[in-house]
């Protein structure tokens, strides 16, 4: 770049060449059609082993498990590269007169969280991950919810009573739908505020009762430093 200011040489074009959806299509048609030949390979290299199982399988089996391993993580691959992900943070403030709820870890990967004093209220406070590709017009498609406190499945956040293996739970929450996940796109660190009252034990909430709850996520320095 210094070169370039002083015109010792000729400056170099630095735009970033556009992948266009048009391009990407055709990346990933060649990509895939080159698939078996990696395929084949993979069953000579194996073919080749010493590995007694794999010698007692035919080839044609072996080739054929190969070529769908390879056609999976192919597919996840170029998936998720249409994908976007963005971090979300809910927070259910619970008031005193409910008592008993957690968020269960779903997946068994981390734990069960319960209640914890943030800013003198007992909130339950978890994150999840909002996945999604862009439609032409901007908007919200395919997208997922991941995260070991949903049931991404049924897409909700649910409430559960602690140590009541077999009841409802207190309340199951619907998360955000596209329309209200793409205002969230618009702050840097998407926060959902609700409060729990005892009219929503046994229920199914709506995903509008986030709607007032959307902040940016973000403190001012002076109000986390004189605190």
């Amino acid at each position: 770049m210094l070169l370039e200011a002083a015109e010792r040489i000729p400056a170099v074009a630095t735009t970033k060449p556009e992948f266009t959806a048009q391009a990407r299509a055709r990346y990933e048609q060649d990509f895939r059609a080159k698939t078996p030949l990696l395929a084949r390979r993979l069953a000579q290299v194996l073919d080749g082993s010493q590995n007694a199982l794999l010698a007692a399988l035919p080839d044609l089996l072996v080739s054929s498990i190969i070529r769908r391993a390879l056609d999976d993580f192919v597919d996840k691959a170029f998936v998720a590269d249409r994908k976007q992900a963005l971090k979300v943070e809910f927070c259910l403030i619970v008031p005193p007169a409910i008592e008993g709820v957690e968020l269960e870890d779903r997946q068994r990967r981390v734990r069960d969280m319960k209640p914890a004093l943030l800013d003198g209220e007992r909130c339950l406070i978890t994150f999840a991950t909002f996945r999604y590709a862009r439609a032409e017009d901007g908007g919200c498609v395919d997208s997922e919810w991941q995260g070991v406190h949903l049931d991404a499945k049924k897409g909700v956040l649910p409430v559960a009573h602690q140590h009541r293996l077999l009841d409802g739970g207190f309340c199951s929450i619907a998360l955000p739908d596209a329309a209200l996940m793409q205002q969230a796109l618009l702050h840097p660190n998407p926060r959902f505020v609700l409060t729990l009252r005892a009219e929503h034990a046994g229920q199914s909430l709506p995903a509008s009762v986030w709607q007032e709850g959307l902040s940016t996520g973000v403190l001012a320095l002076e109000e986390t430093l004189y605190v």
